[in-house]
């Protein structure tokens, strides 16, 4: 039986890609039906040609995530292909991912025939060595971590780039309130930065790798300050982030401190357990307040 080929190929998330199916052993073809299956989650189907010109060559398309090839000739002898040639081209629209395309070979699903129907069936075994399968895997990944999340004002964090396929980098954090250091820029592959205001930070990484441009972010991704320290610069309410100095909320690994002066003193909304609301808490001065408008529990 002819060898049927899906190509493994790359692209770029976001772009068409063309995949050649190629044949080898194609010799006195007279007729054929194939079906190739195709994750629809990051493929979609744009179009197709019939690179051999094989004679009555259809496809049908309209079942998603299956295209049906079929066709015949009677033409004396049939039809008959040098090895490794492209039989049909088929395009997606490829998303991202890794996306299989495969055959659908079920027995009756993928077969080939001489040109008269006294001619056998040509589907030999094992089926994996005349039906190769293929996909695409994206050319370019994004990725990126923190060295450290939950730095104080003015530690030094490294941005890993953990990016695929990438040939230059472009960073980008907001808000200002940063800056890059020892000898980095927005253009380094692992650039070091400084935060000198504190608060919550977004990082986008933006790769290129020839005209594929791929972008990550990381919403509120790096929380910059003091732990535990109130600051009330929003409101009274204990369970608003933006009213840590560092805008994250406590838990029992964090101690907290009600410092002597705040825009808004801090009031907890029923009962308060030292231990599972913070692990420790200091209010400062004469001047420190905190209300609970529950209970007070001590461990």
């Amino acid at each position: 039986a002819p060898v049927s080929s899906i190509p493994d190929t790359n692209a770029c998330p976001g772009s068409s890609i063309t995949l050649p199916i190629r044949v080898s052993n194609f010799a006195n073809i007279g007729s054929l039906g194939l079906k190739i299956q195709y994750n629809t989650e990051n493929l979609t189907f744009t179009g197709w040609s019939n690179a051999s010109g094989f004679p009555g060559l259809s496809l049908n398309s309209s079942q998603p995530g299956m295209l049906v090839l079929g066709g015949f000739t009677f033409t004396t002898g049939g039809f008959t292909l040098p090895n490794n040639s492209v039989f049909i081209n088929i395009t997606f629209f490829y998303t991202g991912g890794t996306a299989p395309v495969t055959w659908f070979e079920n027995g009756p699903s993928c077969e080939w025939t001489g040109p008269a129907f006294s001619f056998p069936v040509l589907n030999d075994l094992p089926t994996n060595s005349y039906y190769i399968n293929g996909g695409i895997s994206p050319l370019l990944v994004p990725g990126f971590s923190s060295s450290n999340l939950l730095p104080f004002l003015n530690d030094t964090v490294t941005l890993n780039d953990e990016s695929v396929g990438a040939s230059s980098w472009l960073w980008n954090i907001s808000p200002t309130g940063y800056s890059y250091v020892n000898g980095t820029n927005e253009f380094s592959q692992n650039p070091q930065i400084v935060f000198t205001s504190n608060g919550s930070y977004s990082v986008s990484q933006t790769v290129t790798h020839g005209s594929c441009v791929q972008t990550l972010e990381k919403v509120d991704y790096i929380h910059a300050g003091t732990p535990g320290l109130w600051t009330g610069q929003y409101s009274s309410d204990w369970f608003e982030a933006g009213n840590w100095h560092n805008w994250v909320i406590p838990d029992q690994d964090v101690s907290v401190v009600i410092p002597s002066f705040a825009t808004h003193w801090p009031e907890f909304e029923g009962n308060f357990t030292l231990g599972s609301n913070c692990h420790n808490l200091t209010i400062q001065g004469a001047n420190g307040i905190m209300t609970v408008t529950g209970d007070f529990i001590l461990p």
